[in-house]
C-alpha cells in the first residue's frame, strides 16, 4: 500500500506540488467514489505512458 500511496502522490504532485502524505491521505478517506476513481485513472495513464501516448504529462 504505501508504494502505491508513493506513486499516487508523485502523479497529484505534478499539478498540486503543495500536496503532502497526510494531506493526500485526508482527501482519499473523504470520498471513496473519489479515490477509486483517481487510482484508476493513474493506473490507465501507467499504462498508455507504456505506449508513449500519455495524454495528461
Amino acid at each position: 500500500m504505501t508504494d502505491k500511496l508513493s506513486e499516487l502522490l508523485k502523479y497529484i504532485q505534478k499539478t498540486n506540488p503543495s500536496m503532502d502524505r497526510k494531506r493526500l491521505i485526508e482527501e482519499l478517506s473523504k470520498c471513496r467514489y473519489s479515490a477509486v476513481a483517481l487510482v484508476m485513472v493513474c493506473e490507465n495513464d501507467r499504462n498508455i505512458l507504456q505506449n508513449r501516448k500519455s495524454m495528461v504529462y
